[in-house]
């Protein structure tokens, strides 16, 4: 954590010259608490009087601040010298000096430019002054933001991108579980600007019928079958999107037979196009205007075509503030006893000229149809990377019920976390999720 001098914001507090202090830890009564600040002055705005906080609950232009009120209990003025915190074992983050008279008290809080790298989850800060440890609390924050703020972090209008912003990857860890014919995830998003591609879920699909009666199978973009999500165009338009990648089976004689996807749902899509460039394949989109701050729900169900007996595959999207389904594209893949394997989603920034907009994602209750049993099981576990190393600032993490990511172009804003690193949640859905 990058290491600050802060302004003590002050309840009562002298700054004459000081009298003998009052040494005894025990002479200062110290309450710790979460305070609510505006970003732009650091002034308070309301006092929660708990150690634990729902970041969901804050407004635009606030942030959740780690405050310590500190009264002084004796008959003497008392110094306060050498004030400072730590955050979870992190660097002193320091006050300036100054003295509390008899029976007063003043808040001490982490400022913004320290707090807007702290993720929601729990924190254990402790609080020096004069030589000792006056206290030590364990803080929770909870859901909302990806980071203690809820408004947009800074921003750099003179900022001109070279590149795409860091790109974010999410594995859910389904246990005991190899394959699957169903796929569930919640989200929600705050920050999606132009050239912004969420996706849900990222897929491979077993070949093991193909393999029996080729002597070769495989795609050009291996280990990927296809995926699904959403996208924001260079217009600003919101998009659903699907693609499936082709399979290439090769006989004995060396004859190669290409077995391309087709789109069979819905009739007339905004494109239904083959693509290339990683792999070939096709790509069908259609409008859904999803909206920002409000919970999705995505499926990915698989069936049986009936004749072929191939798999058919379909996207479906669910407004949880409505529980209303809505089916968005499905294709027939063109392969028989097939399911699905792997899954991951990403947030992608694919146009340069928006690399230093701010995006985010936030997935709740990963869970997946095991193609064995038949049971739904649920993820209550992720690991969560970094992938490509393009330039700029990203965080991610875990809080209670959800899994989140947000990026940038522009450097400088959080501190990277550890790449590939295992996130949990204590709260996932169980069963089916329709």
């Amino acid at each position: 954590m990058k290491k600050s001098v802060l302004t003590l914001c002050v309840l009562a507090l002298c700054m004459t010259p000081l009298a003998p202090a009052a040494s005894a830890a025990s002479k200062f009564q110290v309450s710790p608490e979460i305070g609510i600040y505006r970003i732009g002055d650091e002034s308070a705005v309301r006092y929660t009087g708990s150690t634990t906080f729902n970041l969901s609950e804050l407004e635009d232009g606030e942030y959740a601040a780690f405050t310590f009120h500190v009264k002084n209990n004796s008959k003497k003025r008392a110094a306060m010298e050498s004030v400072y915190a730590r955050i979870d074992g992190g660097e002193k983050l320091a006050w300036s000096d100054g003295a509390l008279e008899p029976g007063t008290g003043a808040y001490y809080h982490i400022f913004y430019s320290n707090m807007r790298g702290v993720s929601a989850g729990k924190h254990t800060v402790k609080f020096y002054a004069n030589g000792r440890k006056l206290a030590g609390k364990t803080f929770t924050l909870k859901s909302g933001a990806s980071s203690s703020v809820k408004a947009d972090p800074p921003r750099n209008d003179d900022f001109v991108p070279t590149g795409r912003s860091p790109y974010i990857v999410c594995r859910p860890v389904f246990p005991d579980t190899g394959g699957y014919t169903e796929y569930a995830v919640d989200f929600r998003v705050d920050r999606q600007p132009t050239g912004t591609y969420l996706c849900l879920c990222n897929w491979d699909m077993d070949l093991s019928s193909l393999r029996r009666r080729y002597s070769s199978v495989y795609r050009e973009y291996s280990g990927v079958a296809a995926y699904a999500g959403f996208q924001v165009i260079d217009d600003g338009t919101k998009l659903a999107i699907m693609s499936v990648w082709d399979t290439y089976c090769k006989d004995s004689s060396g004859r190669v037979t290409t077995i391309h996807p087709q789109v069979v749902y819905p009739a007339n899509p905004l494109k239904n196009q083959p693509f290339g460039g990683e792999g070939n394949g096709r790509q069908c989109m259609v409008k859904y205007n999803w909206k920002a701050g409000r919970d999705y729900r995505v499926l990915i169900q698989q069936s049986v075509a009936e004749g072929s007996g191939n798999c058919l595959i379909a996207m479906w999207v669910c407004d949880l503030g409505t529980m209303s389904w809505e089916k968005l594209i499905e294709y027939d893949l063109g392969i028989p006893d097939t399911w699905m394997t792997g899954a991951c989603t990403f947030l992608e920034n694919y146009i340069v000229s928006t690399a230093a907009e701010y995006r985010d994602a936030r997935f709740f209750n990963f869970r997946a149809k095991n193609n064995r049993t038949g049971k739904w099981v649920a993820a209550a576990s992720a690991t969560m990377e970094q992938n490509y190393d393009h330039p700029g600032s990203y965080t991610y993490g875990s809080d209670d019920d959800s899994f989140f990511c947000i990026t940038t172009g522009l450097p400088g804003i959080w501190p990277a976390p550890k790449n590939g690193a295992k996130f949990t949640v204590k709260h996932a859905e169980k069963g089916s999720p329709y």
